[in-house]
């Protein structure tokens, strides 16, 4: 193997991972923003239980999607890995490379991310019930 098609291999892996790292970057802020803003109180204050729903709902709709988008991801990562292993098998330093580039499976991600989102549902029902009354 060249040096330009190990570099072509790595480069293939580098940007399945950050597209990941994206990913999961705004489900977290994604939940951060709508957890923090749940919390103001700002938001329909005499009606908290009515924005929570609605936080809920919609937080459960984009969480849905980005499960979509990281699988799909996680297939692909799944792919290129499986590749550079096939294309590097003379080379055991990319092929150490690619092991670690490999995806969680399927549980694994089901588990972390619906558990993550399960956290955030709990906070978004949880923090209206802890907030005091507003003022008249």
């Amino acid at each position: 193997m060249t040096p330009s098609d190990a570099k072509e291999l790595i480069g293939l892996l580098a940007e399945r991972s950050a597209a990941w790292q994206a990913l999961w970057t705004v489900f977290y802020t994604v939940s951060a923003a709508i957890v923090t803003l749940i919390a103001s109180g700002k938001l329909l204050p005499k009606y908290r239980w009515v924005a929570s729903s609605i936080a809920v709902a919609g937080f459960l709709l984009f969480a849905a999607g980005n499960y979509r988008a990281l699988d799909e991801l996680r297939k692909q990562r799944e792919a290129v890995v499986q590749f550079v292993t096939d294309k590097a098998q003379d080379t055991p330093s990319i092929i150490a490379v690619a092991a670690a580039s490999a995806p969680p499976s399927l549980s694994d991600l089901q588990l972390y991310h619906w558990g993550l989102c399960g956290f955030v549902v709990v906070l978004l029902v949880a923090i209206p019930a802890l907030q005091k009354a507003p003022e008249a």
